[in-house]
């Protein structure tokens, strides 16, 4: 198993990440076939250089990198510790230094431009209205922004980004 696992990683330096390159899985976490059963690279890899990982905990990244596998940046955790990690390192849907807790309180959720999955920013929504009004179906509005037509239309009739 060890020598599968290793043909598998690009080790780069000791302290570097060493990322998985073979297959992945949709949400960016290294796969591997461990007992005929997918399981995740870097969960094998602490099993494999640190030991067995306790009943019910994570195995998490201090690098962030989901494709490392490098045994140096893995450590088990609870999820709530993985979760905490996750929000204070905006690798959740907060705003980038919005650590106000927006998940409980909806009135502080990041909305439009300062939103981490955002593609559009004020001025665009200013431009789409204005070019609406000027005639530019939905459809060339999507078109010309990179967002579904769909999108254009939430924004047009105050589904999405009312704030402005």
């Amino acid at each position: 198993m060890e020598e599968r696992f290793w043909s598998k990683v690009d080790k780069k330096g000791e302290n570097g990440c060493w990322n998985w390159m073979a297959s992945m899985r949709e949400n960016g976490y290294g796969q591997i076939y461990k007992d005929g059963k997918p399981a995740k690279a870097h969960r094998v890899s602490y099993e494999l250089f640190v030991g067995k990982i306790p009943e019910g905990l994570c195995v998490l990244h201090s690098c962030d990198n989901r494709k490392c596998v490098n045994p140096a940046h893995l450590s088990v955790d609870t999820q709530k510790e993985n979760l905490r990690q996750m929000r204070e390192r905006y690798r959740d849907n907060t705003a980038k230094g919005d650590n106000s807790g927006s998940r409980t309180h909806p009135e502080r959720r990041p909305r439009g431009e300062t939103h981490c999955r955002s593609k559009l920013t004020n001025n665009d929504i200013y431009e789409v209205k204005i070019l609406y009004g000027f005639g530019f179906t939905h459809r060339e509005l999507g078109l010309m922004y990179n967002v579904a037509h769909s999108s254009i239309a939430n924004i047009l009739n105050g589904k999405s980004w009312n704030h402005l």
